[in-house]
């Protein structure tokens, strides 16, 4: 484990550029938010306001038809953005992949080859981030069950419960990387393609930690931050894109990491031309099961 990350840093001196995928996708995914909370607003605002006779505008006092429209409208809005926001970061790691492999075989990474490479991969990389949501939506709703349980509530005080969230969602997204993690390899390769037990470990190992420190980081820098009260608010906005930045960091060493996976010898390399299929992670998995069956 230890050499991979050596390797990582050794690559990454040589080649920063490697970083930018995954710190160019935390930035989108934070405008991604803005955007999405700015347009909430002027929709409940809408909501909330009627027109009169005379032209003006007027409150809405039916406050339970305006509850019910914010929440057919704000969860919609919500899911359709964290959806997004992943399908952003699984082209940044695919990217990011591809940049690693023409890398390690002395060329410079362009940017027409990078995108032809997500092009032939859309997808998969459309049905790997539908399953990043589903499986993150199981553990939440697990975690929230046994924390909301009554005889839960009624043994912990507040900042207890509040620690214990933290704590639920850590194992809840490290359990999540470690299930994703060697299906992520197989956005890389090819459909028929097996990955060995070594590489199945380290794949899980790596995304594990990665997933567990990026939530610590950035509960550290959103309390830094807060404590800093930005007057202005462009400096509130300064302080939003370096605490960014600086949490995507784990993200993006893990992207370069799984990128020199995929190149061991214990996985096969990533496919060559566009024109092959793209590779399903769960496809994938069903034909090397069927394979193995079939030697047998």
């Amino acid at each position: 484990m230890k050499d991979y990350w050596i390797r990582t840093w050794k690559l990454i001196r040589e080649h920063p550029a490697l970083l930018a995928p995954a710190i160019f996708a935390g930035l989108l995914s934070l405008g991604m938010a803005r955007l999405s909370k700015t347009a909430l607003k002027l929709i409940l605002n809408s909501f909330a306001t009627g027109h009169s006779v005379l032209g003006g505008e007027v409150p809405n006092g039916d406050f339970e038809n305006l509850q019910h429209k914010a929440m057919l409208v704000g969860m919609p809005l919500g899911l359709g953005r964290e959806y997004l926001t992943v399908v952003v970061f699984v082209v940044a790691f695919v990217v990011t992949a591809r940049q690693v492999r023409v890398a390690l075989d002395g060329a410079v990474p362009e940017v027409p080859s990078s995108v032809k490479f997500v092009l032939s991969r859309w997808r998969s990389i459309l049905l790997f981030s539908l399953a990043f949501m589903a499986i993150l939506g199981v553990l939440t709703g697990i975690g929230t069950t046994v924390l909301t349980f009554p005889t839960t509530l009624a043994h912990l005080s507040a900042p207890a419960f509040h620690l214990a969230v933290f704590i639920a969602s850590l194992i809840a997204t490290s359990l999540m990387a470690g299930i994703l993690a060697p299906w992520s390899l197989r956005l890389l390769q090819q459909p028929e393609s097996a990955l060995t037990a070594t590489v199945k470990l380290s794949a899980r190992t790596l995304a594990m930690a990665a997933f567990a420190l990026q939530p610590v980081l950035g509960d550290i820098l959103l309390r830094t931050e807060a404590r800093m009260a930005a007057g202005q608010k462009w400096e509130a906005t300064g302080l939003s894109v370096i605490n960014t930045v600086a949490t995507n960091l784990p993200l993006a060493l893990l992207f370069v990491v799984l990128g020199l996976l995929a190149r061991e010898p214990g996985s096969t390399a990533m496919v060559e031309s566009e024109g092959q299929p793209p590779a399903l992670p769960f496809a994938s998995e069903a034909s090397a099961d069927s394979a193995s069956v079939t030697e047998a």
